[in-house]
């Protein structure tokens, strides 16, 4: 029926599969991304919770991660995840490798002080929640 629990996975910790405050959610195709906030990853599961990769480390370098917190799938398969410790949206492929970012500190047009989660309309367009700027961004599709 409605709502009857299916099944789980995780626990606490850093390994495969194990998070330290998982904070978002995006299911596309067969694949389940989660960010893992503390651990300053994406990690990524079948539809049924089998631990398929990860991807990102600590720091503010293309490709690494800071307190990743939203996650979005693009229509066209790109993954966008919202780093709050960093202020800005990083684009991934769906395998990890990172494509380019959307953003920076501040409070001008395009810039985050503090976003928390992000979105994509059917078209492609990219939303951006910021508690900061106490506002919400939106973008062209990325690229």
């Amino acid at each position: 029926g409605n709502g009857t629990f299916l099944d789980q996975w995780g626990g606490f910790g850093a390994g495969n599969g194990q998070f330290n405050l998982p904070e978002s959610i995006a299911v596309s195709g067969d694949r389940v991304y989660v960010t893992d906030h503390v651990n300053h990853r994406v990690q990524v599961f079948t539809r049924s919770g089998d631990y398929l990769k990860q991807w990102g480390t600590n720091g503010s370098g293309i490709g690494q991660l800071n307190f990743p917190m939203g996650i979005a799938v693009s229509p066209d398969g790109l993954v966008l995840v919202l780093e709050y410790g960093n202020n800005r949206v990083q684009v991934f492929t769906e395998e990890g490798a990172p494509v380019s970012t959307i953003g920076s500190v501040g409070s001008g047009a395009g810039q985050f002080t503090g976003p928390l989660s992000v979105a994509i309309d059917a078209a492609g367009n990219v939303y951006v929640t910021e508690v900061g700027n106490h506002r919400v961004q939106k973008f062209a599709p990325a690229p």
